[in-house]
């Protein structure tokens, strides 16, 4: 079964070796329809979540949690347009101020298999 993700970061560690990633930019509204039909929450920070709430008229609560996605699955990130200081925590007002952009991420698999 696909799944779909809600993540603010994405790692090599969470996919499918081999793979291929097909990323696009989203809208807002058009990551709030991919989230429509159920989604496996994983934004770690509370202001985050928040923002996102906002964002998509949607309840994110944090969800500090290690996935593992599939072949098909994608992936919605939550992305800053810079990279921020080590352990630094962000409010709902810096997030906003960095900017962010939404990352519609689609696993699949390997043009070698």
């Amino acid at each position: 079964m696909v799944k779909t993700y809600l993540t603010n970061a994405i790692s090599p560690n969470m996919l499918p070796i081999p793979c291929i990633l097909h990323v696009e930019y989203v809208t807002n509204e058009i990551a709030k329809k991919v989230l429509s039909n159920g989604f496996i929450n994983a934004i770690g920070h509370a202001g985050t979540a928040s923002l996102i709430s906002k964002l998509l008229q949607m309840n994110i609560q944090p969800n500090r949690i290690n996935i593992k996605v599939d072949y098909e699955d994608q992936i919605l990130v939550f992305a800053l347009q810079k990279r921020i200081e080590e352990g630094k925590v962000l409010s709902e007002d810096e997030i906003k101020e960095i900017g962010y952009n939404w990352c519609l991420i689609t696993v699949k698999h390997s043009y070698d298999k």
